[in-house]
């Protein structure tokens, strides 16, 4: 009697297991287009931004646009008044065989970017950083959250104009330096900053 049940349960198993992959099978083949999922479609841009979407200003500011007497990676965390350093080893461009770190400091969707030369025990470069929270890190009174007119005041060269852009770049008198004032619903939302480093 049990070898019975066995037989027929195995059967009836073998047999649901066959209809449902000829049911997947039909599922598969089918030629019909099927539409993109709605977790991976991106909405197209309100408006594309575009190179003249952007106000070019020189100002200094570019060249050192943090409140910070030296550049290091324990006055960058002061300044952030963070714990967050993610140190990561990269190879020198120009010198074989030399081993350089990547200092990354962050404090909430912020981070400042920093290139430690091996070589030199304490030399340290900017290398980026993207400022998105409202924290007073610069030496002028700029901040996440103001508004363009509020802007305006900060930076004489934009005194002038009657209305400011999305996008305001910032270069250093040899163009070397950029900040990038990134502003929605006509107030600051990002500052990212991308200075020469060779």
């Amino acid at each position: 009697m049990r070898k019975c049940f066995t037989r027929k349960s195995y059967l009836f198993l073998l047999v649901g297991l066959y209809s449902c992959e000829q049911k997947n099978q039909k599922e598969i083949n089918t030629n019909k287009p099927q539409p993109a999922p709605s977790a991976f479609t991106i909405p197209a841009p309100d408006k594309p931004t575009s190179y003249q979407d952007t106000l070019f200003i020189q100002d200094e500011f570019a060249t050192q646009p943090f409140s910070v007497d030296s550049i290091s990676t324990h006055t960058v965390q002061r300044l952030f008044k963070t714990e967050q350093v993610i140190k990561k080893p990269v190879v020198n461009k120009f010198t074989a065989q030399q081993i350089d770190t990547l200092i990354t400091i962050r404090q909430a969707h912020s981070y400042v970017r920093l290139y430690q030369v091996s070589t030199e025990a304490n030399k340290f470069f900017y290398q980026s950083a993207l400022i998105q929270d409202s924290m007073r890190v610069f030496s002028q009174p700029l901040q996440i959250g103001l508004t363009k007119e509020q802007v305006k005041k900060i930076f004489s060269p934009l005194a002038q104009e009657k209305s400011l852009p999305d996008i305001i770049q910032i270069s250093n008198g040899t163009s070397t330096d950029y900040l990038y004032l990134i502003f929605r619903n006509n107030k600051l939302n990002t500052v990212k900053f991308q200075p020469y480093l060779d």
